[in-house]
């Protein structure tokens, strides 16, 4: 790689980005608004469309057969054994009266009658269902995986930044009309320095608690650019702040203006509805989701299996089809004060902001308008991610040594090499960003030593427990809230079963340095328990 970076540290950062980019702006005008005179004229005549001749239905699926996926219906595609078709930014399933509409539109289908000559019919039913029933014999229509917006990176390193489908990723991609992307294909170093001062320009205004939670979001802006390089899983990224007004929305919405997202409202309650959620959201084709303004405790058994999973499996919607789905995707929370219960928090990346105790009163900003400014300078940032990871390649891609081997290890590592590679930051996810025990596991934690503290060593039944919590108020104070809830001051069935219910649940798993275990043997007032603790 050639050295060329003698001199580059004097330079402004707005000489840089002109070197690099040309004008950039700081800020974004007011958006004009004109009307369109006139009407549409584009309609299609017959004359435009070609010809299907359907004189005899019943050899119309070997038509169909060599007519699906190329030509005028290059944008028809199979997609889990689905016949689906490409709109701007989405991908929809097709019934075979939808399909015989395309058809329709598209082509001008004639009937030979006896004395009469060519006919204009509309495209026979029966052929169309014969199609959708046998999606596998339309050997012209494509696997499709997913659309982008975005420029991605395949596993071997080489960049799709060519508009149209890419048989190896078997990804589409879709930029916005006037999306200009330059990547050097092979980087100086004063292309690298030049990137990541663009990088950094726009988040220099933010207040970031730690160096580490900036460290964080610049790797959250790398990611969605990673999915073959790096494959999901990925953690789940919390953005928040002490007080309202700290920023929160202007990170986000630059994020999903940058990579495509889509803003969604608070966390479902039920997990059949975050389920739906969730499978809606990656048959789409936005690469980001946020979940806003979370308040209280994120907890959801489908979100653990979630993000611990490189695949999502799910009923689609209005059928009986069964869809596996790649977790390509970035979630993200935002909220203030946000905690997490269940397993969540080994699987959230934290971000945070403490712009003090009055926010609203902060002044004199760079950019007055971050969305805006992402939105007009797009391109050019986008670009800049990618020159730091094609430069970061060519330069070996050096991985610091993992911290851990847990299912974000490959994630942590690869992002946590392109930053230092950067010079954006030491270590991406690193331990003092990290959640630890949720408040629900605090509790728990809690609880069982004060359990360990009345029984020691010895196997105890849930009888015991509730006969101690009867008589003991240091044990009553020590239980989880959830537990809590259940506690009417004396021992009934109902509390009993939710107590077994609660270890159930727990059973073998350490908070911290201690955990309650399930005996295979059992008494005649139900199973034994037993606290036990580590030294570690």
């Amino acid at each position: 790689m050639e050295d060329d970076s003698t001199n580059t540290t004097s330079a402004s950062s707005d000489d840089l980005r002109r070197m690099m980019f040309g004008d950039i702006a700081d800020d974004v005008p007011e958006p004009s608004v004109t009307v369109p005179a006139g009407v549409n004229d584009s309609a299609v005549t017959d004359a435009d469309r070609p010809l299907c001749d359907a004189t005899e239905p019943a050899s119309l699926h070997l038509w169909l057969s060599r007519r699906v996926g190329v030509g005028e219906l290059d944008h028809l595609f199979r997609r889990q054994g689905n016949l689906v078709r490409i709109i701007p930014g989405a991908i929809q399933p097709l019934n075979a009266k939808q399909l015989r509409a395309e058809i329709d539109y598209t082509f001008r289908s004639i009937k030979h009658v006896k004395d009469r000559g060519e006919v204009d019919i509309n495209f026979p039913l029966v052929p169309a269902e014969n199609a959708i029933g046998a999606v596998h014999r339309l050997n012209n229509a494509r696997e499709i995986q997913g659309i982008t917006s975005i420029p991605l990176f395949r596993a071997d390193g080489e960049l799709i930044d060519q508009p149209g489908y890419d048989s190896v990723t078997k990804m589409l991609y879709q930029p916005e009309e006037g999306l200009k992307i330059h990547v050097p294909e092979e980087p100086t170093r004063q292309a690298l320095f030049e990137a990541a001062t663009l990088i950094k320009y726009p988040f220099s205004q933010f207040p970031f608690e730690t160096e580490a939670d900036r460290c964080n979001w610049f790797g959250c802006a790398f990611t969605p650019l990673l999915r073959y390089l790096s494959p999901a899983p990925y953690k789940m990224v919390e953005v928040g702040a002490r007080n309202s007004g700290s920023g929160k929305g202007f990170l986000v919405g630059m994020l999903r203006k940058l990579h495509g997202g889509t803003l969604r409202g608070s966390l479902p309650d039920k997990e059949s509805e975050m389920k739906k959620t969730i499978t809606t959201a990656l048959l789409g084709s936005e690469g980001i989701i946020v979940f806003d303004n979370v308040r209280g405790m994120v907890k959801s058994a489908s979100l653990e299996a979630l993000l611990t999973a490189e695949t999502w499996s799910d009923r689609l919607l209005g059928g009986n089809v069964d869809a596996i789905l790649p977790n390509d995707r970035l979630w993200m929370v935002t909220g203030n004060n946000v905690t997490f219960g269940g397993d969540m928090a080994r699987r959230v990346l934290k971000i945070r902001l403490d712009a003090g105790p009055e926010p609203e009163k902060r002044t004199g900003f760079q950019i007055a308008n971050p969305v805006g400014w992402m939105s007009n300078n797009r391109g050019p940032y986008l670009s800049a991610l990618m020159t730091v990871i094609r430069s970061w390649l060519y330069a070996g891609a050096q991985m610091p040594a993992a911290t851990s081997s847990d299912s974000y290890a490959q994630w942590r590592q690869m992002v946590s090499g392109i930053l230092q590679h950067a010079g954006l930051g030491d270590e991406f996810d690193a331990t003092s960003t990290q959640l630890g025990m949720t408040a629900e596991d605090e509790e728990w934690w809690v609880f069982l030593h004060a359990l360990r503290s009345q029984f020691g060593t010895r196997p105890i039944t849930c009888r015991e427990i509730v006969d101690a919590l009867k008589f003991g108020a240091d044990l009553q104070d020590a239980m989880p809230n959830a537990l809590a809830h259940r506690w009417n001051g004396f021992s009934d069935a109902s509390f009993k079963s939710s107590l077994t219910k609660f270890l159930d649940y727990k059973d073998r798993t350490w908070f911290r340095d201690i955990m309650v275990c399930k005996s295979e043997k059992s008494t005649r007032a139900g199973y034994l328990w037993t606290i036990e603790t580590s030294s570690r």
